[in-house]
């Protein structure tokens, strides 16, 4: 299962940095499909905000980030 997820990368290295634990991605968009986050990313983020986020695909425990503005 591909799933795909909105996520402020800053906020997400500061915790992993402060507490040595993965991100948690309870309280955060989830998608089925890249086209589906990116127009949530698009019509839900502000100019500024979009700087700190990424989209981030999750397939067979493995993350990659595959769209950072």
């Amino acid at each position: 299962m591909t799933t795909y997820a909105v996520v402020n990368l800053k906020e997400k290295v500061e915790f992993e940095k402060k507490y040595q634990l993965s991100y948690g991605y309870n309280n955060i968009p989830l998608f089925g499909g890249f086209g589906s986050a990116l127009k949530w990313f698009n019509g839900n983020l502000g100019p500024n905000e979009r700087k700190e986020f990424v989209i981030e695909r999750h397939e067979s425990g493995k993350c990659h980030i595959v769209f950072k503005p």
